[in-house]
């Protein structure tokens, strides 16, 4: 039953991985349809998005490799991750449509 919730958890996580990704690429062809200067500052903020998306599917990995147990515990971090991103994403997104 554990690791029927583990998995159905892993499989959410790998869904929201993959949603990020395409709003990534997303903001990064939106960032090469504007002037070199305003470029510049976005492409900063895509790349703290992405360092974020690294440690969250970093985050991921641990879960993957801990015992029954300790899942739990992790999973604590990685939905703080999720969320830290998503916001972030969000944030960008809604500054690309000014």
């Amino acid at each position: 039953m554990e690791e029927q919730k583990q998995q159905a958890y892993l499989d959410k996580v790998n869904a929201r991985i993959k949603e990020f990704s395409a709003k990534l690429d997303q903001l990064k062809a939106k960032a090469d349809q504007i002037d070199a200067e305003t470029k510049i500052k976005y492409n900063r903020q895509i790349e703290k998005l992405s360092l974020k998306k690294q440690e969250m599917e970093t985050k991921l990995d641990e879960i993957k490799t801990s015992g029954k147990g300790a899942w739990n515990n992790l999973k604590i971090g990685l939905d703080a991750a999720m969320s830290d991103l998503k916001t972030g994403i969000e944030k960008a997104l809604s500054e690309f449509k000014r």
